[in-house]
């Protein structure tokens, strides 16, 4: 029995946690792994959910709530010690890190204790992190070189990692997967309102912001066959994106609403999915959409015209442009038709590239690999 060590700076409901938890729920239930996962700064707002997973071991070392930079050094020198210790204890065969906080903090253990183990680094977005902070691209150069695979979810990931040098027999691209729902969702094509949604946390680079600026230069005529939903975690953000939405006198349009564990019955009630980030890796609400027969209009970032093929299951747009995301918007409203044809599309792509079990049968093949 393999023993496999997840490392991951807090279980946060996002993607890659939602992601993570299904794949471990699956390999939990073979008798060839024994997982165990550590989050080093915090436990997270979904840590509940992953102690439910049956015969999973889940621990947490720090509650980390203060944001001062020295305070937060402190912890994570306090991290490396506590994890290098649990360890020990454990004796992991394989040690896999999600995100890039736990890389940079846990696969610094590596320099105390690094007996027979094999280790993977999963990242799950695009590497514009690196410029905000001296000398985190060259640090994790370093760390590429002790890992023994490196995998990707998307190509575009993938391209950024052989930039910083990572050999070539290391990477492995694993696509994100999701349970494909057996139902058939039908889109109503004459209807006077028209739902849209934005499943994402409240975060800048999310681009509510960018989509509240493009529903702004909508005529009147569209305005009001429009309704659209953002879900995410309330924040300092969330309350300014509804005081921005407020200024514009849009709240008649535009709703800000609180994250669920259970967005399907959200996503049920609307008709069109939206991604409007800055940036991405491989989107798992996207996915989320075209599980239930939507059209998706999206920025054209990180890997996300691996998922939305232009004008085939949606469009696609350049982060920023204001005018091209409005036409987007309009094109629904004109086209009304093309919501069932792009959405039923959108099944059609899921099914044949982003089916979860091909997912696990990746990380299973990994880790015997390994």
């Amino acid at each position: 029995m393999k023993k496999i060590l997840i490392v991951i700076s807090e279980l946060s409901l996002g993607g890659t946690e939602k992601q993570l938890k299904n794949i471990i729920s699956e390999l939990c239930n073979e008798e060839l792994f024994e997982f165990n996962v550590v989050t080093l700064i915090s436990k997270g707002n979904y840590y509940s959910e992953f102690k439910k997973i049956k015969n999973l071991k889940v621990n947490n070392l720090f509650n980390l709530k203060n944001k001062n930079f020295i305070i937060k050094s402190f912890f994570a020198l306090l991290s490396i010690i506590s994890l290098t210790r649990f360890i020990i204890k454990k004796q992991p065969d394989i040690i896999h890190f999600y995100l890039p906080t736990s890389y940079l903090i846990g696969a610094s253990t590596i320099f105390f204790y690094n007996k027979n183990i094999k280790y993977i680094m999963s990242r799950r977005s695009l590497n514009k992190y690196q410029k905000k902070y001296f000398l985190v691209k060259k640090y994790e150069q370093y760390l590429h070189n002790k890992m023994h695979l490196i995998t990707g979810n998307c190509q575009a990931i993938i391209s950024e990692l052989k930039l910083e040098n990572v050999e070539f027999n290391k990477l492995k691209k694993i696509f994100n997967g999701i349970k494909i729902s057996l139902d058939v969702q039908e889109r109503i094509t004459k209807k006077n309102k028209i739902n849209m949604i934005l499943l994402a946390n409240y975060i800048p680079y999310k681009g509510h912001k960018f989509l509240i600026d493009s529903f702004n230069e909508l005529d009147k005529k569209y305005k009001q066959r429009l309704n659209i939903r953002f879900y995410g975690q309330l924040n300092n953000y969330s309350n300014f994106l509804k005081s921005y939405i407020d200024s514009k006198e849009l709240s008649n349009f535009i709703s800000i609403n609180p994250h669920c564990l259970n967005v399907s019955k959200y996503i049920k009630e609307c008709d069109i999915g939206i991604s409007a980030s800055s940036e991405e890796g491989l989107s798992n609400s996207i996915m989320e959409f075209m599980n239930f027969n939507m059209p998706v209009i999206a920025t054209d970032v990180g890997g996300t015209n691996e998922l939305v093929y232009d004008n085939f299951n949606g469009l696609l747009v350049q982060y920023g442009d204001i005018n091209s995301l409005k036409l987007a918007l309009e094109f629904y409203l004109n086209n009304i038709d093309f919501i069932s044809i792009h959405g039923n599309n959108s099944k059609k792509i899921l099914q044949k590239n982003f089916d979860i079990n091909n997912c696990i049968k990746a990380h299973k093949k990994i880790y015997l690999e390994l």
